[in-house]
């Protein structure tokens, strides 16, 4: 595995509650709150998700349950950052 393939958690990251992850980039678990990773996050079927993701790349098997927002690609760290600006000046 190219180590550009690997999942990173970023500055930013706040999180709560079971998270089970391999470095591939697959998560799994029940969780809440803000995941920030670099590169490719794969959510299992059995993850329940409520909050913010944010990766360059996102895949989520059917099954796995998300609620919040998700800010993906090139772009998404970027997007995000914005997003807590504008909601941290209100």
């Amino acid at each position: 595995m190219k180590s550009a393939e690997k999942m990173c958690l970023m500055p930013g990251c706040e999180l709560r509650g079971e998270i089970f992850a391999k470095e591939d980039g697959w998560v799994g678990g029940r969780f809440f709150g803000t995941m920030v990773v670099s590169g490719r996050l794969v959510l299992s079927r059995s993850a329940e998700v409520q909050g913010i993701l944010v990766a360059g790349s996102m895949d989520v098997e059917l099954g796995a349950r998300v609620q919040g927002m998700c800010f993906i690609g090139p772009q998404g760290i970027t997007e995000w950052k914005r997003y807590r600006e504008t909601r941290s000046s209100e």
